[in-house]
């Protein structure tokens, strides 16, 4: 029995076993650690200020604030700044199975944030599709589908099922030993994988194809009997719903994208090929899942120009508080009074 429980453990071995953790398996590289860290410090600062900076946007402005879509895209970018902080610094860096150090023994812990995070973030993408399948393909449907208590639901399981999911791994953390905690993990690693991740981009796919589809189809009958600045009007309306809708696809494909290294790394360990389960692609599977985090809010701004004027608005609202609490020394304020006054005469002139 203990025989066959090891053949299944090596079977769906992903390499990420709680006691292997700990070792560096001789591929410990100083160079390539330190780039590494490099790297993630600067997408990590990257991830936090620019998602940051889209949940005051989202929050700040009322606007924003009614579209149930945003809602989704705010929780988002809360697990977008959870993961500059839980994960770029922590997981990523001491669990990567090359060199070891001092807090590569709390990887234990470290990956119970790294699957609540990422898991979190799969649903909050599924949470943002099925809004806009149900405003593009059953538009007449969607005021009674998506009301204010079936969108607080859906928070909900966004942010308690990845906890629960995460935490299943203390059930057999204190309770197995050596080989049998080590085939709980992989199997559990492997569910993880196969429902969260394989099967859920496989959905995504299918669902964001038929809302392009629908899309391409809303484009080509676009013909109305109003008059032509009617007509202009509700053309600019639906302009912009679709580019708002087209923001929320690419974000969907952008995290399909950038999830299949990381798919490719862990079914690599069942196939086990040369070189794609090393520590070296591991840290490259990582940085392109950080990638998919630092990305959404550039995407949001270039094409949502609703949420280009409320960021606008919000800098210029933080530029005038300063300048009133930091009000221009005596002298400067002559020199541009007197400035003003020059101005004013040579246009009198």
């Amino acid at each position: 029995m203990r025989a066959n429980g090891t053949k299944l453990a090596n079977l769906v071995d992903f390499g990420e076993a709680e006691d292997e953790n700990t070792k560096t398996d001789g591929f410990c590289i100083r160079t390539i650690e330190i780039a590494f860290c490099i790297l993630y410090s600067l997408i990590g600062i990257t991830i936090f200020i620019g998602n940051s900076f889209t949940c005051v946007v989202f929050l700040t402005s009322k606007r924003l604030r009614k579209s149930f879509m945003n809602v989704f895209l705010v929780s988002l970018a809360f697990w977008d700044v959870l993961m500059a902080i839980l994960v770029v610094p922590f997981y990523a860096v001491f669990c990567s199975r090359g060199c070891d150090y001092s807090l590569t023994q709390y990887c234990w812990l470290f990956r119970k944030a790294k699957d609540c995070v990422l898991i979190a973030t799969t649903i909050n993408i599924c949470a943002i599709t099925y809004d806009r399948y149900l405003a593009v393909v059953r538009p007449l449907h969607y005021g009674a589908k998506m009301t204010k208590r079936r969108v607080t639901a859906i928070l909900a399981g966004v942010w308690t099922l990845p906890a629960v999911v995460a935490g299943i791994r203390n059930v057999w953390n204190h309770t197995k030993e050596s080989d049998e905690l080590r085939y709980a993990n992989k199997l559990y690693d492997t569910v993880i994988v196969v429902v969260f991740v394989i099967f859920a981009i496989f959905g995504l796919l299918a669902v964001n194809v038929k809302v392009m589809r629908v899309i391409k189809k809303h484009n080509e009958r676009e013909v109305t009997e109003q008059s032509r600045r009617t007509a202009w009007r509700t053309t600019m309306e639906k302009t912009k719903r679709r580019k708002g809708t087209r923001a929320c696809i690419l974000v969907v494909f952008v995290f399909m994208i950038c999830w299949l290294p990381r798919i490719v790394y862990n079914l690599s360990y069942i196939i086990k090929p040369p070189g794609l389960a090393s520590p070296l692609y591991f840290r490259l599977a990582f940085f392109c899942l950080f990638l998919q985090s630092s990305a959404n809010p550039f995407i949001y701004s270039f094409y949502r120009s609703e949420f280009r004027r409320a960021a606008l608005r919000l800098v210029r609202w933080r530029n005038r508080s300063a300048s009133r609490v930091y009000p221009l020394p005596e002298s400067k304020q002559l020199s541009k009074s007197k400035e003003t006054h020059d101005l004013a005469q040579s246009i009198e002139l």
